[in-house]
């Protein structure tokens, strides 16, 4: 699963949820999904509209948390 830092960098910004959701064309479905860590199939082009908005590279959305990535592939595997 992938998680993302959506949520901390809109705050940082003191932007509201619906500021996002007018000034990236997102869902409000979605960004909430995305910021409460729902697990859902999201379009690069999605973090990117919400990476350049939130002033950041898309990159910096995600977090990094490689044992807990490492854990989920291995109960898939098993």
């Amino acid at each position: 699963m992938v998680e993302f830092k959506i949520k901390e960098r809109r705050l940082q910004l003191g932007m509201k949820q619906s500021e996002l959701v007018r000034k990236s064309g997102v869902s409000r479905t979605v960004i909430s999904e995305l910021e409460n860590g729902k697990e859902i199939d999201v379009r690069l082009s999605t973090i990117v509209a919400l990476a350049k908005i939130l002033k950041c590279s898309p990159t910096r959305l995600f977090k990094c948390t490689p044992n807990k990535v490492r854990s989920k592939i291995l109960e898939k595997a098993g």
